[in-house]
């Protein structure tokens, strides 16, 4: 008969999230079953489980993950409201391991949309933009399509009228007055930034325990690094569950 091991999803979770070639794919030991292996070995030390079970578990926990995202997009498309059903407790911790993998995806189609519009053969060449609040409408676009249509000509293969364009916007930047208001708002910009860099900022005495804290694990070997993370997660979840345990009380 076997005997039952009981896991504490969210403990298991915060272990895991010290351990980032379990989960992200951007790591370079994520490739490398060796260095996962010991991480798994770490992850079963700390929670004195068996690294079957605490594989078996997180792998469990991951599936959940997956039909909540699917069911959230199915409400999301529908039009139905996703307050009708209950929050995942553990929804955060897989939001956080998956951040880094959204942001891949999302570079990798940009990087493609831009050979695909290398590969269009066209030129955009912004003209007539007189102000501020032209550049902005240009920018942002306020859904009058006439305006846009103004201030945007698409070229296909005509440097003759590229380099007509260039001549004219050189003929108007050459203005000794322009140049010198250019001049005197990128001044008044840099001493702006200046006196916001030179400000100090006040933290609380949190925040200075933190970069202390921080400064601290700096110096120490990886290893104990660690360790002593691994044992301030676990006071901090024990703690907390004597807040609740005391809140409850009262």
């Amino acid at each position: 008969m076997s005997e039952e091991v009981i896991i504490n999803d969210e403990v298991l979770l915060q272990h895991i999230c010290n351990y980032e070639p379990l989960y992200k794919k951007s790591n370079p030991g994520y490739k490398s079953v060796l260095q996962k292996e010991n991480c798994w070995q770490s992850v079963s030390k700390n929670l004195k489980l068996p690294v079957a079970a605490v594989k078996a578990r997180f792998k469990s926990l991951r599936e959940k993950y997956r039909r909540e995202i699917a069911i959230e997009n199915s409400l999301s498309r529908s039009g139905a409201g996703l307050n009708i059903r209950p929050h995942w407790p553990l929804m955060s911790f897989f939001k956080f391991m998956n951040e880094d993998t959204t942001g891949r995806e999302t570079t990798s189609n940009f990087l493609s949309d831009i050979e695909d519009n290398t590969n269009t053969q066209e030129i955009y060449v912004v003209e007539n933009i007189d102000s501020p609040s032209d550049i902005n409408n240009y920018i942002i676009g306020d859904g009058d399509s006439s305006a846009s249509q103004s201030n945007i000509s698409i070229i296909e293969d005509k440097p003759t009228t590229v380099t007509q364009t260039r001549n004219k916007r050189k003929k108007q930047i050459s203005n000794n007055t322009e140049e010198g208001e250019v001049d005197s708002i990128l001044t008044t910009v840099s001493k702006a930034i200046s006196c916001i860099n030179e400000t100090p900022k006040k933290r609380n005495k949190v925040e200075n325990f933190s970069i202390y804290l921080v400064s601290e694990l700096e110096a120490f070997p990886p290893i104990d690094a660690e360790l002593f993370m691994d044992e301030v997660v676990n006071n901090l979840i024990k703690y907390k569950q004597e807040l609740r345990q005391r809140d409850n009380l009262y």
